[in-house]
């Protein structure tokens, strides 16, 4: 378990190795928005993945607030697809792809996606906040286990039927 700030020079730190290293990793952050402010530096954390062909995949909810206070749970695919697209310039850059996945939060019949992972075919790790930035705050990440890990990663399959998805699509498309 280790206690960082949450700063992407921070982030970069300590995930240089492993995602330089790993053949798939899974973002999750139900916050996760690279069109928000707090999530602009997050590109950099795919810069660190170096294997060709690796699976990369961003999951994220619909929850929170945009920049006018609108609920993005009224946001369209294309919206989605919008919001992902500003990391396309780096994924095309290193010959990547990522699938991204929205899953939806408000169904009461499902659970709400609040923790925070990165899951790489090396090491899954919980995090008690996500990748945005944030002056002044720390985050504590903890390796998983690989009970945790297999059933973290089990969770996020499109047909686990833990969350429900709502939208799935690649950056760039293919």
């Amino acid at each position: 378990m280790i206690q960082i700030p949450k700063q992407t020079i921070d982030y970069c730190q300590h995930l240089r190795l492993i995602l330089s290293c790993a053949n798939s990793v899974m973002f999750i952050d139900p916050y996760l928005d690279p069109s928000q402010s707090q999530y602009g530096e997050f590109y950099h954390l795919l810069n660190l993945v170096k294997q060709p062909y690796a699976r990369i995949e961003l999951h994220s909810a619909v929850k929170g607030q945009d920049q006018s206070n609108m609920y993005r749970s009224t946001l369209d695919l294309q919206d989605w697809i919008k919001r992902f697209s500003i990391l396309y310039p780096i994924l095309k850059a290193k010959n990547l792809v990522a699938e991204v996945f929205i899953w939806q939060d408000f169904d009461p019949d499902d659970q709400k996606i609040h923790d925070r992972y990165i899951l790489t075919d090396l090491v899954g790790i919980s995090m008690t906040s996500g990748f945005n930035i944030q002056a002044n705050a720390e985050v504590t990440w903890s390796r998983q286990t690989k009970k945790i890990y297999e059933k973290t990663q089990n969770d996020f399959h499109p047909n686990a039927g833990t969350y429900t998805l709502k939208y799935n699509f690649m950056i760039p498309k293919e």
